[in-house]
């Protein structure tokens, strides 16, 4: 998980922005890496709460 330098979360809505601050404390420490939080998404499963796309680079990380 050190190589992640950038999330983009997407919630469907504001209210689940918690479960995924939890979600993003339990797998990284340290310093967090760069975050985008966007609300309202609409998913083709709508059991689909979050989705989290992380951008990494190889060999960035501790």
């Amino acid at each position: 998980m050190g190589d992640i330098i950038k999330l983009n979360a997407y919630l469907t809505d504001i209210r689940h922005r918690q479960a995924f601050i939890d979600a993003r404390q339990k797998f990284f420490s340290g310093d967090f890496p760069a975050c985008t939080v966007v609300a309202g998404t609409v998913f083709s499963h709508p059991e689909f709460l979050i989705e989290v796309d992380a951008w990494g680079i190889l060999g960035s990380g501790d």
